[in-house]
């Protein structure tokens, strides 16, 4: 079970990892196309300058704000799913125990009994020795149905997070992009280009 609990572990920290590299790429591009508008604003006039500087300089704080929502709420729920499944994890092996605990108990019960009464008591502590085992085995499949429900959730979620990232970086391109052509197009109008 707990290697079960690691590969899930190293599931969240892989999607989290991923979540940062991406919001990282997104930061590094933003920080070249605001470059890029820097450089074009030398050739403009002071006042223009300060009005497109503030323009970029909104749309990259905007944008700055976003990833890193979007990142504290991504690794939020990565976290939230890690824990449940911890707690999952620790009910179930409390419970296997008890179960184990349990059916030792009764089975040295029998043992008892049974030397006391040999052969009429053999035939019920083989009985109840399968139907601990079956019990064992049912729960034992509840655990792993469990797991799998669990596994499934943080892989939609990780899914799910990766399509939202890549939209919103995609909207980011496309915003700083917008700004690069509404600069370029007042350089070309001011330069009569």
């Amino acid at each position: 079970m707990s290697d079960k609990k690691d590969d899930l572990d190293k599931k969240i920290d892989a999607a989290s990892d991923k979540i940062s590299k991406k919001v990282d790429d997104l930061l590094e591009t933003v920080k070249e196309e605001a470059k890029e508008i820097q450089e074009e604003g030398n050739k403009v006039s002071e006042s223009k300058m300060d009005e497109i500087k503030a323009e970029a300089k909104e749309r990259f704080d905007t944008a700055k704000e976003k990833t890193a929502d979007f990142t504290d709420k991504a690794k939020e729920k990565a976290a939230d799913f890690a824990e449940e499944a911890k707690e999952t994890f620790g009910e179930a092996k409390e419970k296997a125990t008890e179960f184990a605990s349990e059916a030792k108990e009764k089975l040295s019960d029998f043992a008892d009994v049974a030397k006391e009464k040999a052969a009429d008591f053999a035939e019920d502590a083989k009985e109840v020795y399968g139907e601990a085992k079956e019990k064992a085995s049912e729960f034992s499949e509840e655990v792993k149905e469990v797991y799998d429900n669990v596994k499934e959730k943080v892989s939609e979620f990780a899914e799910e997070a990766g399509e939202r990232f890549e939209d919103f970086t995609e909207e980011a391109k496309e915003t700083f992009e917008e700004t690069k052509k509404k600069t370029k197009s007042f350089f070309q109008r001011l330069f009569g280009k």
